[in-house]
């Protein structure tokens, strides 16, 4: 619905907008405004753990064994 950008960007989604009351709305958006009051130590911390699980998933896939649909012994429904 709305995400904060390492920029300090604000972005909203119009469509989940309209979905949702105006208090939830609100709510979102103050607490999207209050990653703004982190500091930058923070948000860099923040960042830090963000992207290093992200490269951990994509290590995780890449180091994964071949799929059981590649495997020519292993009959699995697809």
């Amino acid at each position: 619905m709305v995400d904060y950008s390492p920029l300090e960007t604000l972005l909203m989604n119009a469509q989940a907008k309209d979905e949702f009351s105006k208090d939830v709305v609100d709510y979102v958006f103050l607490h999207e405004v209050g990653h703004e009051q982190m500091s930058f130590m923070g948000r860099a911390l923040f960042w830090a753990i963000y992207l290093s699980s992200a490269l951990l998933l994509i290590a995780d896939v890449i180091a994964s064994p071949t799929p059981c649909w590649k495997q020519s012994n292993v009959c699995c429904p697809l």
